[in-house]
């Protein structure tokens, strides 16, 4: 509830549920609220209708929402980098990346972390002092 107040994001918030809301044009919290209302009456009502759907189809329903949500163009413009300067973004992600889809998003982001500030500093260890 706090992070209302100060335009923060809720860590368990849901990305799918943002993703659907931004492509129905949704701008204001109500629309959140609202989202939450049609939750409720789905799990209450159209449970019993839903349960059959294989775990499949329902994935490939959330991924058609969130695949939006990936920035194709950033990983170009990281890889490009990668290729002219060696920079270590690219690596960084590409290990955040592949650790997230193997062991979850936590791991993922503090495996990310930790590489970055090795990363960061071994090489501002050997850079010189301007």
């Amino acid at each position: 509830a706090f992070t209302s107040w100060v335009g923060g994001y809720p860590v368990t918030g849901s990305f799918s549920r943002t993703a659907i809301n931004a492509e129905s044009g949704a701008r204001s919290a109500l629309s959140t609220a609202i989202a939450a209302v049609a939750v409720v009456v789905v799990l209450l009502f159209f449970t019993p209708y839903l349960e059959s759907l294989p775990k499949p189809v329902v994935a490939s329903i959330v991924i058609s929402c969130v695949i939006r949500l990936i920035d194709f163009k950033e990983f170009i413009h990281l890889r490009h980098l990668w290729q002219q300067e060696r920079n270590t973004d690219f690596f960084v992600f590409c290990v955040v990346v592949l650790t997230s889809l193997a062991t979850g998003v936590e791991n993922g982001l503090l495996a990310g972390v930790i590489l970055h500030k090795f990363l960061r500093w071994r090489y501002k260890k050997n850079a010189g002092v301007l």
